[in-house]
């Protein structure tokens, strides 16, 4: 597979104690994989260590490179973009200027090519505003546009965070609880958005305790406990399983959260 995400044998430990143990996953350019399960089990774990934030082994490949593990940013330059379980925005800049901080650094890193960013630089900062309006507007968020990130709500922090990452055009996106915060209709409007992003190509891996939301969007389910798979399948097929309602009881059953 060219494009898209496949993890092979990752695992991350802490002293003798694993947090992730020999984790196999591929996310194919245009479908979506959610990823849940108890609290604790190595969920956030796993796009810590993709992403390069704990030190990890194994074998990731992103869009057809090797990924080079425990460095943070590399994953970024292969095309990949994450959200954070808490969202992160910063308190003193507004919704647009948090967003900006995601747009891709213009082109032509020399002498040269910063003489030319200077004098573009009013037309460049237009750009990137309106970059980052449009995607205030995708995620159904513009009204934080002009909002500092201290005044926010914890919705409008996750959205906002949410359309930072978008800005960036990611070819795979890894969602670290993009539900968890949000009211009814901001969770129908997140469902809408993660299947445009599916039908654009982009491959989404999908952390998330809503159940509702996992069985609209996604193709495969992989439930982990304990840093290891439990089961996966069809949303049908894991759902279905007698381990995972003993591990996940519940909460399977509240399909509508």
């Amino acid at each position: 597979m060219s494009g898209g995400l496949v993890v092979e044998d990752l695992s991350v430990h802490f002293g003798g104690v694993y947090a992730l143990q020999s984790m196999d996953l591929t996310i194919s350019p245009g479908t979506c994989v959610g990823l849940t399960g108890p609290n604790g089990s190595g969920k956030s774990t796993m796009v810590n260590a993709i992403t390069g934030l704990v030190p990890s082994r194994g074998q990731v490949t992103i869009n057809g490179s090797s990924l080079r593990l425990g460095v943070p940013g590399a994953a970024a330059r292969l095309g990949l973009r994450r959200t954070y379980q808490t969202p992160r925005v910063h308190a003193q800049l507004t919704g647009v200027e948090n967003v900006c901080t995601g747009h891709p650094a213009p082109e032509g890193r020399n002498v040269v090519g910063a003489l030319l960013r200077r004098r573009r630089a009013a037309t460049i900062e237009r750009e990137r505003r309106a970059a980052a309006r449009e995607a205030l507007a995708r995620v159904g968020e513009h009204r934080a546009g002009d909002i500092v990130g201290a005044s926010m709500s914890y919705g409008q922090r996750r959205l906002v965070e949410l359309a930072r990452v978008l800005v960036a055009n990611p070819s795979v996106l890894l969602l670290d609880e993009p539900g968890a915060g949000l009211n009814d209709e901001e969770t129908a409007s997140l469902q809408v958005l993660i299947g445009e992003l599916i039908s654009n190509g982009i491959a989404v891996l999908l952390i998330d305790h809503k159940v509702g939301l996992l069985n609209a969007v996604c193709d495969h389910l992989v439930v982990l406990e304990q840093g290891t798979k439990l089961e996966e399948g069809s949303p049908a097929e894991v759902w279905a399983s007698p381990r995972v309602r003993a591990a996940y009881i519940g909460q399977v059953g509240d399909a509508g959260a």
